[in-house]
């Protein structure tokens, strides 16, 4: 994958690789299958997203505010693209799906959903401060794409238009200046209520992802886990059995 544009972005081949180890599986024999389907899913993103991508990482770098929990947009672009691939969409269906980035900090995540992938994007956070800081990044992108921002706390339910949301991406507070693992949890779980027929993508410290697999109500179903240290990103939706 040396020749790829991804790698070029910081921490990207990073995140390549756990991707590729994990396979975006649950069990042995769905190993090999899901290991094609994250090879395809960043040779997608490399080879049809590549220019996008690149102009929104140059572009997200010199945006006003960086927050310092940001995350990097390249490695934001990767995982909308999993999110919306695991959730069935199609690129010729992107400009359709409605995301809701929950806990929106700089923005990085409704950036990446809006301007490299064309998605509608609701957007919430908690702080006003932060929320204004957000704004404004995404004023710098100069993304077309119709993003509505909220100052909400995402424990709660969320307004009427913030409604028919097929896919919630959500990177709550856990680091140690902003919130932490218990923090992360009331977050998830709120969210699993207040949008059940979404397709979730969250990125939370492994302790959280494990009490809200095994604790929520109602159950939830993962499609795909992946370890970053001791964080995780967890794809998954609510058990329709």
């Amino acid at each position: 994958w040396g020749d790829l544009p991804f790698v070029r972005f910081e921490g990207m081949s990073e995140v390549v690789s756990r991707l590729a180890v994990a396979g975006w599986g649950c069990g042995d024999d769905e190993y090999v299958v899901m290991y094609n389907q994250g090879v395809v899913v960043c040779r997608v993103v490399a080879e049809h997203k590549g220019q996008q991508v690149a102009r929104f990482v140059e572009g997200w770098e010199n945006k006003p505010f960086s927050f310092s929990g940001s995350m990097e947009p390249g490695v934001a672009a990767l995982i909308v693209r999993c999110a919306l691939l695991a959730g069935g969409w199609g690129e010729d269906r992107w400009s359709h799906v409605r995301v809701l980035d929950a806990c929106a900090g700089s923005g990085t995540i409704t950036a990446a959903a809006s301007f490299v992938f064309n998605c509608t994007v609701f957007s919430s956070e908690l702080r006003p401060d932060f929320a204004s800081h957000c704004l404004a990044n995404l004023a710098h992108l100069s993304t077309t794409t119709a993003t509505t921002l909220i100052t909400h706390d995402a424990t709660s339910p969320y307004p009427p238009h913030f409604s028919d949301i097929h896919l919630v991406l959500c990177n709550p507070p856990w680091g140690v200046r902003f919130g932490n693992q218990s923090d992360s949890l009331p977050i998830l779980s709120s969210l699993s209520r207040s949008f059940p027929d979404a397709v979730y993508c969250f990125i939370a410290p492994t302790g959280a992802i494990d009490l809200f697999l095994t604790t929520n109500t109602p159950k939830i179903t993962a499609l795909h886990r992946v370890l970053f240290g001791a964080v995780e990103i967890l794809i998954c939706r609510r058990d329709r059995s």
